[in-house]
């Protein structure tokens, strides 16, 4: 009866260690896939607000409409990149 005990002990020990290893390894790979998503994010945004810019550029006289746009653009890529970071901490 004492060994049945010890048994049954030593395998539920054995499957906190186990299923903890798992979930640690769940998190992780989840956690590099969310950083390369924001990756994606922050570079397509910035890609696409460059051609925004010159677009704006090339079709106003006015070079502070091109310059307006530059600046609240990178304020919404510093946003969405810090915001990025908060939500994958």
């Amino acid at each position: 009866d004492e060994k049945d005990e010890e048994f049954w002990r030593q395998q539920k020990v054995l499957i906190r260690e186990m299923s903890g290893a798992t979930e640690r390894a769940i998190r992780a790979e989840q956690k590099q896939k969310f950083a390369i998503r924001r990756n994606a994010l922050v570079s397509d945004t910035a890609f696409i607000g460059f051609f925004i810019f010159c677009s704006l550029w090339s079709v106003f006289d006015n070079p502070f409409v091109a310059f307006s746009y530059a600046f609240g653009a990178s304020l919404g890529l510093a946003y969405a990149y810090g915001l990025g970071k908060y939500v994958e901490s």
